[in-house]
């Protein structure tokens, strides 16, 4: 039908016809004048309806001015243009891909044949991919982005493909790490992988164009198992595409095991779209998200350091600077000191401290001051530990070497001395320090069983002190000083002499020597008659004696008289009671006879006969190796015989 030719009815003919229809009054006169069937008004209104429809659509095909939506062109006129497929009806994937069972859509429909023209049905749109066709074909959990087209209103109808930028985010919440290589994400992570199409050329309808599927890793982790799906409308024909995708059927699917942060992936596709409008391309994302952080492991260390004076005098004040750091590159908690000195070093309070640092950050150092002081000569040492959680020890120890001046003293002498008898006493003062020693004086108490003689070099007795004093003065290093004195031993015993030396510089030596003084007894026995000569019969007496002249008390002396054979004895009387065995006559032993006493022993006998009669005594005693033996001899005279 021409745009000459009559249509049939007009349009004012039926509208005219749908007015009458609807303000058709039922007038009852008339009803029973029709024979046919009648039409309900409804009906009516209906039939009415789709001639006006039909009449309109008439018309907009057989005037191209009348309709801008699906308007033929001189390209869809040309079957060169459109999509070709051969007999079998595969769909335009076929030609680039060659994979069999792609002849249904997404929805179900059919593609246009090889022989088909590439023109659009008038009056009928295009049938397009839904945005979410391939939801079912999806992996479970997987990030799915689709990069979709909406036309856009400031862009001209030449411009067919929009930059579209679709993106898989990770969480927002995440937290960075400082690593030795820069930051990780710490927390939900999840690879930012971002779909977009990129216009690279015109798109003029029935031309070869090109676009560009850009896919890329904007996160800063690897996302793996990316799979890229792209779908087209069916008014497109495909040339080419670079590279191949892994699977073609309704859609078309690129596989990357893996893209690492950063990374991109191009795909170059060629396509001849067949209509005018809007082109509405569809690109779906699915990934795995890896997460990953490194966490930096850190190494808390310690360790500690002394300094001080290594050499003091003694009495100066010798203290040391405790410096306790973190070498490591963690956090050293509750860290403490403890020091432990040797006894020449003094602290105010205890020889032990311990002191609370705190924690350590690493590098960090602190230094904790030990006020010490130097009481005693000597090398001494100071040993710091330090410790903290988590096990960590270290220790250091430094050596003081304390000067101090020195002094020795010997004393010499008599390690035994009998009573009565003298003995001579050596001191002998030495400097055996580093420093000189001045205004040296030497001291010794004379003991109590012995009495001061004398002294050399100017010594003085003090015999209210009972001690003798010397002035020495200066010693320097190595240089000695002798001084003697000369003692009586007066008391019998055990007696120590003390020595004592000091200086200016503080030093006090002593020295002490034990001295016994002992005795020896002398026992003497003399016999003394009280008349000689004697006459015959007459009584007459002898008077022993036993003397003790020594310096100690004979023990356990004995007395025992023999009688001549003549004389008989009458009584016996002395320090001790006597016995007559026969003819001899024994005192029971004394026990003690001290030093410097005598026992007298009494015997009165009397003669039967004239002669030159002995008595003979024997004394014996502990005290001496050998019995005295003393003899009396006495004259006994008759008158008759003169």
């Amino acid at each position: 039908m021409t745009k000459d030719e009559p249509s049939g009815w007009g349009k004012f003919d039926i509208i005219v016809m749908f007015v009458q229809v609807v303000r058709m009054p039922r007038h009852p006169a008339t009803e029973g004048i029709r024979k046919e069937p009648k039409m309900p008004r409804g009906t009516w209104i209906l039939a009415v309806t789709g001639a006006l429809a039909m009449q309109v659509g008439v018309v907009s095909a057989a005037d191209p001015a009348a309709s801008s939506e699906g308007v033929p062109t001189r390209y869809s006129r040309r079957p060169a243009s459109a999509p070709k497929s051969d007999a079998q009806g595969k769909n335009y994937f076929d030609d680039l891909f060659a994979e069999p069972d792609l002849s249904k859509l997404a929805t179900g429909a059919t593609r246009p044949s090889s022989t088909a023209s590439n023109r659009i049905p008038v009056g009928k749109k295009p049938v397009e991919t839904p945005v979410r066709q391939a939801a079912a074909d999806e992996k479970d959990n997987a990030p799915v982005t689709n990069a979709d087209f909406e036309k856009d209103p400031f862009r001209s109808e030449g411009n067919y493909i929009q930059h579209v930028r679709a993106e898989a985010r990770g969480a927002e919440n995440s937290v960075n790490v400082r690593t030795p290589g820069g930051t990780v994400e710490t927390g939900p992570q999840t690879p930012q992988v971002t779909v977009e199409w990129v216009k690279k050329s015109d798109i003029n309808v029935g031309q070869e164009c090109s676009v560009q599927l850009v896919v890329k890793n904007s996160g800063a982790i690897p996302a793996s198992q990316v799979e890229v799906d792209a779908l087209f409308p069916p008014t497109i024909r495909l040339t080419a595409v670079e590279p191949k995708p892994a699977s073609a059927t309704h859609r078309l699917t690129w596989s990357f095991p893996l893209l690492a942060p950063g990374a991109e992936k191009v795909i170059e596709i060629k396509m001849i779209p067949g209509r005018r409008g809007d082109l509405g391309t569809t690109a779906q994302v699915r990934f795995t998200g890896t997460a990953a952080a490194v966490f930096r492991v850190e190494e808390p260390m310690l360790k500690v350091a002394l300094k001080g004076p290594a050499e003091v005098m003694i009495g100066d004040p010798v203290s040391q600077l405790v410096m306790v750091s973190n070498p490591g590159t963690g956090v050293a908690q509750d860290v403490k000191i403890l020091a432990q000195l040797d006894e020449g070093l003094e602290y105010p309070r205890s020889e032990k401290l311990e002191m609370a640092v705190g924690s350590l950050a690493p590098g960090e150092t602190r230094t904790v001051r030990l006020p010490l002081t130097a009481v005693k000569g000597g090398k001494f040492s100071v040993k710091v530990s330090a410790s903290s959680a988590g096990d960590l020890a270290a220790e250091a120890e430094s050596v003081v070497n304390v000067i101090a001046p020195s002094l020795t003293v010997a004393v010499d002498g008599p390690g035994l001395r009998y009573k009565g008898r003298s003995a001579k006493y050596s001191l002998t003062v030495k400097n055996d320090g580093t420093v000189p020693n001045n205004n040296v004086r030497v001291t010794q108490s004379v003991a109590s069983g012995f009495r001061f003689i004398s002294a050399d070099r100017g010594g003085k007795y003090d015999a209210a002190q009972k001690n003798i004093q010397w002035f020495v003065g200066r010693l320097e290093p190595g240089q000695t000083a002798e001084v003697s004195c000369e003692l009586m031993a007066a008391d019998l015993g055990a007696f120590t002499q003390s020595v004592n030396v000091t200086s200016d510089a503080g030093v006090q030596v002593a020295a002490r020597m034990e001295t016994e003084i002992d005795g020896a007894s002398a026992l003497t026995m003399e016999i003394v008659e009280l008349d000689d000569p004697v006459e015959v019969g007459t009584e007459t007496a002898y008077e022993i004696r036993v003397k003790n002249d020594g310096s100690k008390a004979a023990a356990n002396v004995a007395l025992a008289c023999e009688l001549p054979p003549a004389v008989e004895l009458i009584t016996a009387k002395g320090a001790t009671e006597g016995a007559v065995e026969g003819r001899l006559l024994v005192f029971k032993a004394l026990g003690e006879l001290n030093a410097g006493t005598q026992a007298i022993y009494r015997i009165h006998v009397k003669a039967s006969a004239e002669g030159n009669h002995k008595l003979r005594a024997r004394l014996t005693s502990n005290s001496i190796q050998e019995p005295l033996i003393r003899e009396e001899q006495t004259k006994f005279y008759s008158d008759a015989n003169r």
